[in-house]
């Protein structure tokens, strides 16, 4: 007897990923965790009743919805905290930190607040695009998504000055997004999908798409969903352990750690205690070199995430000019093709300077803890593993040196 596997629109579902051959990564510093914070800016782009006809009712501080013959002044008053207070309360904690973010961010969000529009312009911060409004890609048809999609792209070139390179939906995709996504030809990865502790490639309309798939365990939306957590320190524990347990792992198969926020929900002053008592807890531990952690964008991930695995694609690599980084050590623009390296992370790190005990900032919003490099080594810009090398020349590129 088997159960039903008829065909349907969208994605094919894969029940394996790595299996138990997991990749052995070899992040920037031979970090053993990928730390990437994610804020959802999305106040001021939800349902509400003068564009929606209908009320919104998720992720706010209190489980209800207003019947929609009436307005819920009460709803779009949580969501305004968020611009009003929240993001600046997290804008002083990550500047003070010192680490980048990614910016799941909903074009007409910016829009209706110009001034973190112009914080992303003078920030090292990844724009990642959470859609043109924080709206249920499901509803709308094709057509319909992709006209967003575009009015997304243009809504951000005009906002912050470059176009997403990223795509996230509202909780989930559309069985189209993914394909448009590649269609329009601007996207290096999309991270809807919660199914694995690494990046992974599949296949849209023949060819490779990245996935850095993100996460609703280490998210503040408990904050306001059930189960979810009592007090900050709540959340500071489950991202401490889930932090201690990839650190463990890490040992011999680097991983990654998303962990999503929202300027209305960690924005509040009791909640946030929790996550900057998490944000210092890696540097401390590094301060005393026992550990290594790489604090990093989707985007910096999104670089780094070359043939350390198994489907043995090339680098996605778009750092700067090697002249941008001999002048500066940052790594900020989008111009480099993708390349398979020459050579093993050792010898490129041998070819780069030399450590140094100081907090770096490169591709793409990359932070490190703990021995560092200054200067990004070629290892910085084509991180690989031995173990899987390419079949084949057909599809190789030297790196730039």
């Amino acid at each position: 007897m088997r159960i039903p596997d008829n065909p349907v629109p969208g994605p094919a579902r894969d029940y394996i990923g790595y299996g138990r051959d997991i990749p052995k990564v070899v992040w920037p510093n031979e970090a053993r965790v990928a730390i990437n914070l994610v804020i959802n800016y999305e106040e001021g782009s939800e349902v509400h009743l003068a564009a929606d006809g209908r009320n919104e009712g998720a992720l706010g501080e209190i489980p209800y919805v207003m019947d929609p013959a009436y307005r819920d002044l009460a709803m779009e008053s949580v969501y305004e905290y968020g611009t009003r207070a929240g993001i600046w309360r997290l804008q002083r904690l990550f500047d003070k930190a010192k680490v980048p973010i990614t910016f799941f961010a909903a074009a007409v969000a910016l829009e209706r607040n110009p001034e973190v529009a112009q914080w992303l312009r003078d920030s090292e911060h990844e724009v990642c695009s959470h859609g043109w409004r924080w709206e249920e890609m499901w509803l709308l048809s094709r057509e319909e998504e992709k006209a967003h999609m575009l009015a997304a792209i243009k809504s951000f070139e005009e906002t912050t000055g470059r176009r997403p390179r990223g795509w996230y939906c509202r909780y989930g995709p559309s069985v189209n997004t993914r394909e448009l996504l590649v269609e329009e030809g601007g996207f290096a990865y999309d991270a809807d999908a919660y199914n694995d502790d690494l990046p992974y490639h599949v296949e849209v309309l023949g060819k490779r798409h990245l996935i850095v798939p993100y996460t609703f365990t280490y998210n503040d939306a408990r904050f306001v969903m059930a189960p979810g957590y009592g007090s900050p320190d709540d959340f500071f524990k489950l991202l401490k352990s889930a932090f201690d347990v990839y650190w463990e792992e890490g040992a011999t198969h680097p991983r990654m750690m998303s962990i999503g926020l929202h300027p209305r929900i960690i924005g509040q002053a009791a909640r946030s205690a929790g996550l900057a008592a998490f944000l210092t807890m890696p540097r401390r531990r590094a301060g005393r070199g026992s550990r290594r952690d790489w604090r990093s964008r989707s985007g910096g991930r999104r670089r780094g995430w070359g043939c350390n695995t198994k489907f043995r694609h090339p680098v996605l690599d778009t750092g700067p000019k090697p002249e941008t980084v001999a002048r500066d050590g940052w790594r900020s623009t989008m111009t480099d093709p993708p390349c398979w390296p020459e050579t093993d992370h050792a010898e490129a790190l041998r070819r780069g300077s030399r450590p140094s005990p100081a907090l770096v900032k490169t591709g793409g919003g990359m932070t490190f803890f703990g021995t560092l490099t200054k200067t990004p080594a070629p290892a910085f810009r084509c991180f690989h593993a031995a173990r899987h090398p390419p079949a084949s020349s057909d599809h190789r590129r030297p790196c730039a040196p």
